[in-house]
């Protein structure tokens, strides 16, 4: 019964006496919730500026959407505009190209015309 883990036990128990009388348990107590009162702050803290962070990252992405859908009209928009000006200027050319036509076959008519009537006018 004297051996040395009795005499530690012993000890122990006297130590854990005067702490206890002295009050020692309810500094380490309060110092142990204060620190948890911290770390749940904290925990708090880190929470909400995840949300925080979550929220601006969902609006990040709503703007980016936004802007695609955005730049994808702007895109057709002008392919529309591009295609709708190619086929006026296909039309203008193709009507330029009718009038050049026509006034080239009527100066050759008249030309035509003229030559027969120097070829009468030569031959009377």
């Amino acid at each position: 019964m004297m051996t040395a883990e009795f005499w530690v036990a012993v000890a122990f128990l006297i130590f854990a006496g005067i702490v206890w009388k002295v009050g020692g348990f309810g500094i380490m107590t309060k110092g142990l919730d204060g620190r948890a009162k911290r770390v749940r702050h904290e925990l708090d803290e880190a929470k909400r500026l995840r949300e925080e962070a979550a929220a601006v990252l969902a609006d990040y992405k709503r703007r980016r959407t936004e802007a695609e859908r955005e730049a994808e009209a702007i895109v057709a928009g002008a392919r529309e505009e591009a295609q709708r000006a190619a086929e006026e200027g296909h039309q203008r050319l193709n009507d330029f190209v009718a009038r050049r036509t026509k006034a080239a076959e009527t100066k050759i008519a008249q030309a035509e015309a003229q030559a027969q009537a120097q070829v009468r006018a030569a031959a009377a």
